[in-house]
């Protein structure tokens, strides 16, 4: 059976400029032409536009999250069933990952608005250390810290960095930011007015102006994650239906 632009369209709720955008851009596999020049689609062009619409949502979820993804569609331009299935369960796993470092991030988040500080230590942890508890490369903390995001304490004749409690949280924040798209000079303006005790000011130097306060960045963000999580999971049912 074959299908024109406008009906993967409308099966798939999407305008059909975007069908042929995800073909320009090798999202699916190119379609046969007509004699009339007309694009001739099949189920399987059908079912690789089903699975991307489950992961191309309205927000962006993060680099780690899209790289997982890239292999499932990867995976169903060759169709290869089985091998999308594991890696969508791959992709659930980096976005449960993903979830649960934000909700770190968000309760920190409502310790600072409620000015909660930390006061203790807590474990102290090297350059290389506190980049594998946060999940990224010690060239990104480097990245970050010459830019402003933190100031890092330093002990010893070497003048070590040391990462204690303090610093860790920061860097939950500052990562979950950069996750959610916030740009390096955004994330320093709201970190200096956060520290200055500016909260509304703060959210307003991330672009929210129309939000209650920067706890809501946070709580967005688990939404943005959540709704992506549930929509993965919709890939599963459209496998399953492949395979009927």
């Amino acid at each position: 059976m074959f299908y024109k632009t406008s009906d993967i369209a409308r099966k798939t709720n999407i305008h059909p400029n975007t069908v042929r955008f995800y073909e320009r851009i090798g999202l699916i596999l190119p379609a046969p032409r007509a004699e009339n020049g007309y694009r001739l689609f099949n189920d399987r062009h059908l079912y690789q536009v089903m699975v991307l619409r489950c992961i191309f949502l309205d927000e962006w979820p993060g680099e780690n999250i899209r790289k997982a993804s890239i292999k499932i569609i990867d995976a169903m331009k060759s169709w290869e069933l089985k091998a999308a299935r594991n890696y969508t369960k791959e992709y659930i796993q980096i976005i449960e990952i993903e979830y649960e470092k934000a909700k770190e991030a968000v309760k920190i988040l409502k310790q600072w608005s409620d000015h909660v500080m930390v006061e203790e230590p807590g474990e102290i942890h090297s350059r290389a250390e506190a980049a594998t508890v946060i999940g990224v490369t010690p060239e990104a903390l480097r990245n970050w810290e010459r830019n402003g995001l933190i100031g890092v304490p330093r002990v010893g004749k070497n003048q070590r960095r040391i990462y204690g409690r303090k610093e860790i949280e920061r860097l939950r924040i500052i990562y979950m930011l950069r996750q959610a798209k916030y740009s390096m000079s955004a994330i320093h303006k709201c970190l200096k007015k956060f520290d200055a005790g500016c909260n509304e000011e703060a959210l307003e130097a991330l672009h929210n102006p129309n939000k209650e306060d920067i706890v809501w960045t946070g709580d967005h963000w688990l939404y943005v994650l959540q709704k992506t999580a549930d929509k993965a999971e919709e890939i599963f049912k459209i496998l399953d239906k492949i395979e009927e």
